[in-house]
């Protein structure tokens, strides 16, 4: 009987130390459980945000796809708009290149040919569109609505062609026109706009044919600045000498040439004074 207490001693201690050991393991296991959970929960958060910013993503890029697909659309559209414009254009040019402008009878063409010849400087004569093209360099002084003395002789010559037989059946449109220049500002007190410096050169113009014996109610002016060019213009502070210019237009008359205006006589372009140099107008 002493011999077997020992034994049932020894032997509980065996099985104490081993549930010692397994309760240790298994607390271990539990801890290493939790964390790896805890861990799964942080990664699985991790995840869902980064679905929601590849949500977000795919839905601009579908955004985007959509508002490139209707600026393709609008690109498309405009060529196509553009393409049509240019087409109409180079129809016109062709039509206006074949228009038959209503020619002037012989008499009057022929007066006014030479009245050119007379001043191959000053005046060029298109007889297909019955028009007297006044070099503005020549006619004008820089900056100035006064007619130079030998313009004023060419207007007094045109004006005996006018008032024959032959031409009293013509209206005058006087057109005044410039370069891009802009206008300096000596002359912006008189003339503010290049468009104001061709209309008063029109103005002046009339004014010498009017005082030389041409009824004003034969004429109309107007000023097209810097918006008709002949030749494109070149840059630079001397401009371009072909877009300053004074055009005359014989057009069938339009009303009685014996009656003046009950008004009276139109104002005479606003006179200038050179004051200081300035870019060609």
């Amino acid at each position: 009987m002493l011999k077997v207490i020992p034994a049932l001693l020894t032997a509980a201690l065996i099985i104490g130390s081993m549930s010692g050991c397994a309760n240790q393991r298994y607390e271990q296991l539990d801890a290493a459980y939790r964390a790896t959970l805890s861990r799964n929960q942080e990664l699985q958060q991790e995840l869902d945000a980064l679905q929601r910013e590849i949500d977000m993503l795919q839905a601009r890029i579908g955004d985007s796809d959509s508002a490139f697909g209707s600026a393709a659309e609008t690109n498309a559209q405009l060529r196509a708009d553009l393409l049509r414009l240019q087409e109409r254009y180079r129809q016109l040019e062709s039509r206006l290149a074949n228009l038959d402008f209503t020619a002037l009878n012989p008499e009057t063409d022929a007066a006014l040919r030479e009245l050119a010849r007379q001043h191959p400087d000053l005046i060029t004569y298109d007889s297909r569109r019955g028009m007297l093209r006044f070099a503005s360099d020549l006619t004008f002084a820089l900056g100035s609505v006064e007619v130079q003395p030998q313009a004023t002789q060419s207007l007094q010559a045109l004006a005996r062609v006018l008032q024959g037989a032959a031409a009293t059946g013509y209206d005058l449109r006087i057109v005044g026109h410039t370069d891009n220049v802009p206008i300096g500002s000596a002359t912006a007190q008189r003339h503010p706009t290049n468009t104001h410096l061709s209309a008063h050169r029109a103005i002046a113009v009339r004014d010498v044919l009017g005082s030389a014996g041409i009824s004003r109610n034969r004429m109309e002016v107007a000023g097209w600045g810097e918006h008709r060019p002949a030749v494109a213009n070149r840059p630079g502070r001397g401009g371009t000498e072909e877009n300053r210019r004074v055009e005359i237009f014989l057009v069938p008359s339009t009303g009685s040439a014996e009656l003046e205006s009950s008004s009276g006589a139109a104002s005479p372009a606003p006179s200038s004074t050179r004051r200081e140099p300035e870019p060609m107008k």
